[in-house]
This record gives structure tokens, sequence and C-alpha cells, in this order.
């Protein structure tokens, strides 16, 4: 019996199992975390290496990660899951060796990162890199910072007057999902967390000076986001929307810097790029203790015009459901939908039936998550709007309920589409 796995870089890892698939499972599962922990830590000190070169921690970590990354590689090539007591001594090194690379990540500025051309690094490199930033970010605040500045850099390129403008999200949406510890969707505390850092974007964008933005209260009701969703903000359409806000932000600080140097005062608070680091790094300390509460106080009427909208399209659509369950003696309730039929009404739906007897009917449907997240909040509202026509067109019935997991999606009530998530 074999065990495959793809790593991030595309090697295929194939293990005879010799003893019992029960028995042996476990540790094949163990061999194959061990290879993509060394992947990582052996990638990253390489990206380490570049950003500061004078670090002599930075040549012993990668020479230890060099010699268990053979050890491991030895272990493939000789194609058996070892024994445990092989795999646990290998995987006590790794885990210190992960101790010290984070110490002496923690140790270098993330200013420092800013300077440097990730372009020079594999993508895979890079991408190793994050992961690891990514699986050891709880109560590392810090590492928060290193891993948004990178991500936003990575999902970024240079535009028009010195900015940087965001990646097509085609190209971006890979990195995203990889990143991703765990997805939220339909819960309200990521739907609230999302209209927050829009808003906040275009609050950033409003401000003129970084004394403007440190003078009000939307950076520290953004850390205070971080601080409440800690690894959930690795959610993909989370962490887009905090790179978008992000470059918002770059842009601020940018021309912030430019006007400091017209007029001569590059010394001081707010005079130099280390100087703006500093006084964030400041800001963000001073944020950790009350920002939870800042952003919750800042959140909490987001939620209440959530909650306030779901309210009224559960009344109807209970009104809907009373209205036919009164009018069904003796009549077929309920009738699933043929795949080429429920395709043909929107590739929104991934199975669908009809509700309630002739004359009073509804369409039932379950959401196709994956053509959900392919289409963009313009795009929903155009499939929302064809499904209305549709099923006048197709079925003379004029609502519809959409659900994905107890969740309301779509609305259509009167032939027009009454609640879009």
């Amino acid at each position: 019996m074999s065990t495959e796995h793809k790593s991030r870089t595309g090697t295929t890892l194939a293990l005879r199992d010799a003893g019992g698939a029960q028995t042996r499972a476990p540790l094949a599962k163990l061999y194959r975390g061990l290879l993509l922990r060394v992947e990582a830590l052996l990638r990253g000190s390489e990206v380490l290496r570049t950003v500061a070169p004078e670090q002599e921690p930075v040549e012993t970590i990668h020479h230890a990660a060099t010699a268990v990354s053979r050890e491991v590689e030895g272990l493939r090539l000789s194609g058996a899951i070892p024994d445990e007591p092989v795999l646990r001594s290998i995987e006590s090194r790794l885990t210190r060796l992960e101790e010290r690379f984070l110490a002496l990540d923690d140790s270098i500025p993330t200013g420092a990162l800013r300077e440097v051309e990730l372009e020079q690094f594999p993508e895979s490199a890079v991408l190793a890199y994050l992961s690891f930033l990514a699986a050891h970010l709880e109560g590392r605040p810090a590492t928060l910072a290193r891993l948004e500045l990178l991500v936003t850099r990575c999902c970024s390129r240079p535009g028009r007057d010195g900015r940087r403008e965001l990646r097509p999200r085609a190209e971006i949406l890979a990195l995203l999902e990889d990143l991703a510890q765990r997805s939220l969707p339909g819960t309200d505390r990521r739907d609230a967390a999302l209209e927050f850092l829009r808003a906040a974007r275009r609050r950033i964008a409003e401000h003129q000076t970084l004394e403007e933005l440190f003078g009000g209260t939307v950076y520290t009701e953004l850390h205070g986001l971080k601080v409440s969703l800690g690894a959930d903000l690795l959610d993909p359409a989370l962490l887009h929307e905090l790179v978008k806000l992000n470059l918002v932000l770059d842009d601020l600080v940018r021309r912030h810097l430019e006007r400091r140097a017209k007029e001569g005062k590059t010394v001081g608070e707010l005079g130099t790029q280390a100087s703006v680091e500093e006084h964030f790094a400041r800001a963000r300390e001073r944020a950790r203790l009350e920002g939870a509460q800042a952003f919750a106080r800042a959140a909490r009427p987001a939620l209440r015009r959530r909650w306030i909208v779901r309210g009224a399209a559960l009344v109807i659509l209970l009104l809907g459901l009373t209205a036919l369950l009164l009018d069904r003696p003796h009549r077929t309730l309920e009738r699933p939908l043929e795949p080429a039929r429920t395709q043909g009404l929107s590739t929104l739906l991934k199975e669908a039936r009809l509700v309630g007897p002739g004359g009073h009917q509804l369409l039932a449907g379950t959401l196709d998550a994956a053509a959900w997240t392919g289409q963009s909040r313009r795009e929903r509202r155009a499939s929302a709007e064809a499904l209305a026509g549709e099923l006048d067109a197709q079925l003379q019935i004029g609502t519809a309920v959409v659900t994905h997991q107890g969740e309301l999606y779509l609305l259509v009530r009167g032939g027009k589409v009454a609640y879009l998530r």
C-alpha cells in the first residue's frame, strides 16, 4: 500500500506501508507533517538569509534545517515509513529549530522586509515562509504584522506615481486560500469584520496626514479587529480585504513622507520611514488592551443592521411558508428538480426542489458554494436577478429561497431579489 503526499513545491512522496493500515496510518500522517514543516523552515531561512545576511544564527539554523531535510529525504528514498521513535526524534529537533527560527525572526525589524525584493525568491520559498508565519500566529502580534506586510507585497505590484496596486484576484486567490488556516463562511462575525474593513478603508482614505490617522480611532479599532480574530484573520475573504486596506494605508504613509521631504522635515517623529514604523509599533501596543473593545463598539452597528435585514427576510420567508402549509391538503408539497433543469435556472444552485401545492409553489435551493465564491458581488447580484427571471419564464413562480449550511444566501420574492447575502 502506498501513501502519497503532494507538497507545496510539487514533489510527490510515496511511502510503502510496512505494517497494517490502521497501525501505520498515524505515523504516515506524522511523517507528512514533518515533511511540510522542514520544507517551510528550510525555505523560510533562505528568505531570512537575504533579509539579514549579517545574522550568524540565520546560517546556523539554515544548516541545521538542511541536515534535517536530508535525513527526511533519506527516509523518503528508503520507501518505508520509519518507526515512531525515529520520527519523534526528528520532530523534537525540528520543534527546537522552529523556536530558534521564531526568536530570530522576531529580532529582525518588520520594516527591514520593505526593502527586500520578494521577486528574487522562488514563489515556493516565499509561500513556505508565509505558511510558517501563518502557523505560528497565536499570541504573536508582531508575527501577524510581518505576515500582513509580506502578503500585501505578494498581492500587489508597482503602479503609477509610486503607488502599489492590487493584482487581479485570479492571480492571488491561490495564495490567499493556501494561507488560510480556516474559512469562516456564513458567520456573523466574519460578515461584520468584512463590513468593518471596508468602512475602515474608506475612513483611512479620507485622511491627509498620519497625525490625523493617529489622532482618530480607526487604527485602534482596526488593531482591535486583529486581536479579536487572531488566526481567523487568514480567512481568504478577510485577508483579501485587509490587503486592500493596507495598500490605502501604505499610500497614506508614502504621501506623508513625500510631503515631509518637500518641507525639509525628514528628522524627528514621523519624519522617516523608520520613525513611522516605530510610531505604528507604539500605536499597536497602546491599542492592544483597548483594541478589542474598540472594535466591538465599532462593529455593533454593522451587526445590528445585519440582523434587521435577516429578520425582515426571515419574516417574509415564514409568511410564505405558512401560506403554503395552510393550503396543503391532498397535494404534493415537495418535488426535486432534475440536475439539468436546476443548472438551467442558475449556476448558483447545487440542487433545488419545488415546495408547495400548484399555484402557490416556491423554489427551495441549496447554494453551490464554489460557484458563489468564484463570483464578485456584482456578478452575484446579476446571477440572482437572472434566477428571478428564469423562475418566471420557466416555472411561472416568483419566490425562491437559497440556503447554504443553514444560512440564507438569496431570497427572491414577487419576481425580484429581496435579499442577497
